[in-house]
């Protein structure tokens, strides 16, 4: 009894030890997608001329929907992240 207890300890390790590499690696993926994000909102702010043209502003429109999308997904996928987390330990 006390070997497969040991057995089933070991192997809960191991997968733990899987799951925590896995959400690492997502999680440092989640970062290097964050910081692109981060800089192509530091592009946009620079870009902003104080008078736009129609087509100007459609466009800036179009890419601050595109940013807002993004920034909804990385707050999803880091609260994802959270509660991965929070479940293994």
């Amino acid at each position: 009894m006390e070997s497969v207890l040991d057995l089933a300890t070991t192997r809960l390790s191991h997968r733990r030890d899987a799951v925590e590499n896995a959400l690492r690696a997502r999680r440092q993926e989640f970062d290097e997608t964050l910081m692109v994000h981060q800089k192509e909102l530091d592009q946009f702010k620079k870009k902003d001329p104080p008078i736009l043209t129609v087509e100007e502003m459609a466009e800036c429109v179009e890419l601050i929907e595109d940013l807002v999308r993004k920034l909804k997904e990385d707050k999803a996928e880091a609260n994802v992240s959270k509660t991965l987390k929070v479940v293994i330990y």
